[in-house]
């Protein structure tokens, strides 16, 4: 059977957290010719107010953010990423720039959607608008990749379940991507507290299945049942303490948070793994 390429979409800026994501894909996917990144910036529109009309000011602005995306890409290579693996593109703005990198994975049909710290900036502020949150909610349904400070030295992922449908679509896509990161397993943890009453073995039953579907190893699986009735404070401390390099979530909104970030992504424990996560990378999937 032939290998089917992972392809990421990695929206950067020249906000210096653009790093965290090439860092990540970097140390994470050690076999870096299964996999396919795309590298876009989208730039402030220059017909805007905001930029002269003056033509030679245009050019230079066009200039350096080609210049830029090529650093960017050169960093990739030298990571390891064949040169041929890596696409750059700089767009101008047309609606706003949060909606436009969302426009544009959802048309790429990208596996995931990698965003910098600029670009969660642009998207709480954007939020903050209820009729702008419905539209992104509806539209943003490709899984977004967070990444904080990634750490060499990490590896594995922690996927969090409940069961739900939206547990269950994360672990689909855990399934279909980690096979092109063969050195890094899975460990599936269920958070019991006293709110909750599953069936652990059928949630943790369900979960696996739907990552071996992919083809993924049971090998590489295992599972695991932490208590405490602030699954994320539960949820961070274990991955923390055991070095993972990501966490991946279902995107759900049981009890819709009122601010941040976690209005439009997640539910309450999602939103604030979110919020309080450091030195990995977080995964969302709809």
């Amino acid at each position: 059977m032939k290998k089917i390429k992972k392809h990421f979409l990695l929206s950067v800026s020249k906000d210096t957290s653009h790093q965290y994501g090439v860092r990540f894909l970097s140390y994470f996917f050690q076999n870096k010719n299964d996999v396919l990144v795309d590298i876009l910036n989208v730039a402030h529109n220059i017909q805007s107010p905001g930029y002269s009309s003056y033509g030679p000011k245009k050019a230079s602005s066009l200039k350096n953010e080609l210049t830029f995306l090529e650093e960017v890409k050169q960093k990739m290579v030298d990571f390891g990423f064949p040169g041929e693996n890596i696409r750059a593109e700089s767009r101008q703005s047309s609606i706003s720039t949060v909606r436009d990198i969302i426009a544009y994975g959802r048309k790429g049909l990208y596996d995931s959607l990698i965003l910098g710290r600029r670009g969660l900036t642009l998207l709480e502020n954007l939020i903050q608008d209820s009729v702008s949150s419905r539209i992104l909610d509806e539209q943003c349904d490709i899984p977004i990749w967070i990444c904080r400070e990634p750490e060499r030295h990490k590896k594995h992922l922690l996927l969090c379940t409940d069961g739900s449908q939206q547990s269950l679509n994360t672990a689909d896509h855990v399934g279909f991507v980690m096979g092109a990161a063969p050195e890094n397993n899975v460990t599936v943890v269920h958070v019991r507290s006293r709110k909750n009453s599953v069936d652990e073995q059928e949630v943790f039953d369900k979960t696996i299945s739907h990552i071996m579907e992919n083809g993924f190893s049971r090998d590489r699986i295992s599972t695991l049942t932490l208590e405490g009735d602030n699954a994320a404070r539960v949820i961070l401390d274990h991955a923390g303490k055991n070095n993972f390099a990501v966490i991946a979530m279902g995107r759900k909104c049981q009890t819709a948070p009122r601010t941040g970030l976690a209005r439009f992504f997640v539910g309450s424990v999602s939103g604030e793994v979110l919020n309080k996560l450091e030195g990995a990378s977080l995964w969302i999937c709809k």
